[in-house]
């Protein structure tokens, strides 16, 4: 069996790993020069199993008609929506309920979980450095009400196999010393001991040399897809300015650009994509140990390597792709003030900005596409497609090809 797969980022090269796993031959085909080009580049860094929790809730649908009204600095949305976004969110509205945000939370939760075990047998097994480390996470909370609706949080997490507590500001201090060095702006937070860190970028780019090893992979970077040719129910041919492309089945992970593939075959996903962006910048002496997220300013600070990545900002205002420096510098400007030694903020090694994909309740679209009977999907990961990377290309292999079973029902 052949199998072709659009999309060279971490969803990509993470199911063509799972599926040269299963004796199957494939072939993925990107547009860019180099794989983990698109939101695979910058992301944030955190492999945050515990904190999966889907956009769409109670408690930011409270807070909405200030993030609309342009009141939150860290969330913007086009002044004159869309269409499709009109439509996708009247989706997320939906999503808000709580008994429909609590089952969410348990599905993302048990899939990033799953993604844990699969990261770390591709760990155990290969041993390939991508600045991988076992560092927990905090969550910074401002007030007494947050602490109490966290607690609350973190027993039903750690029902499903979370280890998650909720520390005071001095219990958060003698866990993570750097935090002295900022503002005194938050009562305490959440500890979660068992969430890790990694390159994104460096781990595909180690997957992709592994899979080189075996001859059944091949990749076609520089290639455009045009357009994917269909008749009746099943995929024929992928048209690209290359020549045309054909397998016995395709998957597509293009992440926030493949509802706009999908269009060609009349398949409406649910997926929108939501625009973030990161600098990154050399260590400093006094860089945070564990991963941060401050939770005010939706903004997360993780240490790759010898680097600090300084990653946040949500926009929903469609395909633009303009860098906006002054989104840039209110990354670094949070960076200085929460950590003034955690980096060089005057050296800046790469600024990045990408689209997530996104959909309405934050669960990825994970299966076989409806009306084709050779056409998988494996997109809408939304702030989590590091983290369920792996576990969603171990679900997506096993639909392909059933014989391998897994143990996860997602």
């Amino acid at each position: 069996m052949h199998v072709g797969i659009l999309g060279a980022g971490v969803i990509g090269i993470t199911t063509a790993y799972s599926l040269l796993r299963r004796d199957i031959r494939v072939t993925v085909i990107d547009r860019a020069s180099g794989v983990a080009r698109g939101a695979s580049f910058g992301n944030g860094g955190q492999l945050s199993y515990s904190y999966v929790n889907p956009l769409a809730s109670p408690d930011l649908l409270k807070t909405l008609p200030r993030m609309i009204a342009g009141r939150d600095p860290a969330f913007r949305v086009q002044p004159i929506p869309s269409v499709k976004l009109a439509q996708w969110g009247l989706q997320f509205l939906m999503n808000c309920r709580s008994a429909i945000t609590a089952r969410n939370t348990t599905r993302l939760t048990r899939l990033a979980l799953f993604s844990r075990a699969a990261l770390h047998r591709i760990i155990e097994e290969h041993r390939f450095d991508f600045h991988f480390r076992k560092n927990g996470k905090i969550v910074l909370l401002s007030s007494a009400a947050e602490m109490s609706h966290a607690r609350k949080a973190c027993w039903m997490k750690n029902a499903l196999g979370c280890s998650m507590r909720v520390l005071d500001r001095a219990a958060l201090i003698d866990l993570e010393p750097s935090l002295t060095d900022g503002p005194n702006d938050f009562v305490g937070g959440i500890h979660a001991e068992t969430d890790e860190a990694g390159d994104s970028c460096a781990f595909t780019q180690r997957l992709v040399d592994l899979c080189y090893q075996s001859p059944d992979f091949q990749l076609q970077l520089g290639t455009d897809i045009k357009r994917i040719r269909h008749e009746n129910r099943r995929i024929t041919a992928i048209e690209t300015d290359q020549g045309d492309f054909t397998a016995d089945a395709y998957v597509l992970a293009l992440g926030a650009e493949s509802p706009l593939m999908a269009k060609t075959l009349r398949l409406n996903l649910p997926v929108y994509p939501l625009k973030g962006y990161s600098v990154t910048v050399p260590l400093g002496k006094s860089a945070p140990v564990a991963s941060v997220t401050d939770s005010r300013n939706r903004t997360v600070f993780c240490a790759l390597g010898h680097h600090l990545r300084i990653a946040g900002i949500a926009e929903l205002v469609g395909y633009n792709d303009h860098v906006d420096r002054n989104r840039i510098d209110q990354l670094i400007g949070l960076a200085q003030k929460r950590f003034p030694r955690g980096g060089d903020y005057t050296t800046v090694i790469s600024r990045w900005q990408g689209w997530r994909p996104l959909t309405p309740s934050s669960l990825p679209l994970i299966g076989p596409a409806p009306k084709y009977d050779n056409l998988f999907v494996n997109t809408g990961h939304g702030l989590f497609g590091w983290t369920l990377a792996c576990g969603s290309a171990e679900l997506i292999a096993e639909w392909i090809n059933p014989r391998y079973r897994c143990s996860m029902e997602f």
